[in-house]
């Protein structure tokens, strides 16, 4: 694929992921500013995608996601959905550590959310299932760098033609190498300015890295304490769902 269409790509990616649950419709006016692409091209692409049903637009100029994505949204479920053992694993994590349980795969050069639990408290951390998170932050991208530490050099040449976030290169593999080490990873006010985390990786049955297990919670609730006590979990929960796989899921990664 050539650069021209490489980059019409991105910038409908760009378009669509505007919306979000907070921003479920935007009028072109914002749509402009939230991309930050010019307005002859914001108007281009809308059109096209509302005539493809992937966007759509109401009598007061409002966009928002079209109906063509159910059918991907239904197949997405289908393909992406881990099986009642894995969600029980998280559950009773969380039933234990009262923090909230979330399962992470890697995808590209980034990692996501395929399963959640909240936790119990009423000041918690929540994932946003199917959102890209950067893999140079936080204790489950280092947890999946981990098992994929050639992945760094990867990160590197993007960050270097600017299609990635500059980040401490040795900093990071010395971080993933420790992981792999360790048998997990943990990190504080990384990501997000008051928040913890605490990942271990979980492997297919070949021993390869497909997955890791998080939790993660307010820095106040993460002292040595807790972190011992939960690491003993999520050890044992993270053998649990390498020894019997995550579901069909587990085929795709």
């Amino acid at each position: 694929m050539t650069q021209a269409p490489m980059r019409t790509v991105s910038r409908v990616a760009d378009l669509i992921d505007q919306f979000d649950h907070l921003n479920p419709t935007r009028d072109l006016k914002e749509l402009i500013e939230a991309s930050g692409l010019p307005k002859s091209t914001v108007l281009r692409l809308a059109t096209d995608l509302v005539n493809r049903g992937l966007l759509a637009i109401n009598s007061k100029g409002y966009y928002s996601i079209g109906p063509a994505f159910l059918r991907w949204t239904r197949l997405a479920q289908e393909m992406w959905h881990v099986d009642e053992q894995t969600l029980n694993v998280l559950e009773s994590l969380v039933r234990d550590l009262g923090e909230t349980a979330t399962l992470y795969v890697l995808q590209g050069r980034s990692r996501t959310a395929i399963a959640s639990v909240d936790g119990t408290h009423a000041i918690r951390n929540v994932a946003r299932l199917g959102e890209p998170l950067p893999l140079t932050r936080g204790a489950s991208a280092i947890a999946l760098l981990s098992g994929n530490l050639a992945l760094i050099d990867s990160l590197k040449n993007a960050a270097l033609l600017g299609e990635e976030e500059s980040f401490d290169v040795d900093q990071l593999r010395t971080r993933a190498a420790q992981a792999a080490e360790l048998g997990y990873s943990e990190s504080q006010g990384e990501r997000e300015a008051d928040a913890a985390s605490i990942a271990v990786p979980v492997r297919n049955q070949e021993g390869r890295v497909i997955a890791a297990l998080s939790i993660s919670g307010p820095i106040s609730r993460f002292g040595s304490g807790v972190r011992d006590k939960a690491l003993g979990r999520m050890i044992a929960a993270s053998n649990v769902l390498s020894t019997n796989g995550i579901g069909p899921v587990g085929g795709l990664l």
